[in-house]
């Protein structure tokens, strides 16, 4: 992949008229003309879709992207999934916001002879962080439950939501694996067919 040109947009200025203006005054600058252009991959942004039609050049959807909403949708449709995860958050919330708590953590670590490992906080606009944040809550779960049990600021999670964090870690790393390989430099469109019947075949 070659990035020809990086433009930075104001907060309040992403509407689908400007991103068509950005798009063609990058054309315009490497003198490539529309018909030249065989497709613009771009995520489901109404403002984005609406930039690329006003441009009048076709478009397709970013497989990565639509992985991501899937997997948004799917996890919010489960409530017990849903609860699991919202306690995940805080306790994450919890030690980010406390070096204190961090601290007391990896001494809890260090009296089970474990490495200590500091937990991971979601990122919203990375499906994947919210992955590796559960993973990581597993890894620590017996040093978390210690800490729970003498700190009543992070939430205590019952042996079901262990499970379901449990499960829930082995459906998501094919996802994971899969947004991985989507997302490297040398990936090739050929590699989504492939990938999407593999995901669906572990489902």
């Amino acid at each position: 992949m070659i990035v020809l040109k990086a433009e930075v947009f104001n907060a309040s200025r992403h509407t689908g008229e400007n991103i068509a203006y950005k798009l063609e005054d990058i054309l315009s600058l490497w003198k490539i003309p529309k018909e030249k252009v065989k497709c613009v991959v771009c995520d489901a942004g109404a403002n984005m879709k609406k930039g690329v039609n006003l441009l009048n050049v076709k478009h397709i959807d970013c497989a990565s992207h639509k992985i991501k909403n899937v997997l948004k949708e799917g996890m919010k449709a489960q409530e017990t999934v849903v609860a699991a995860i919202t306690k995940c958050k805080k306790m994450a919330t919890h030690f980010h916001h406390s070096t204190t708590a961090q601290d007391e953590l990896a001494n809890i670590q260090k009296r089970l002879n474990q490495k200590p490992l500091k937990i991971i906080q979601e990122c919203v606009t990375r499906w994947n962080s919210t992955f590796y944040m559960l993973e990581r809550i597993l890894q620590v779960k017996e040093s978390l439950c210690l800490y729970a049990s003498t700190n009543n600021k992070i939430p205590q999670l019952t042996s079901e939501e262990w499970m379901i964090i449990e499960k829930l870690i082995g459906l998501l790393k094919p996802f994971e694996e899969v947004t991985k390989e989507l997302s490297a430099a040398d990936v090739s469109i050929s590699s989504v067919i492939l990938l999407i019947a593999t995901l669906e075949k572990n489902c």
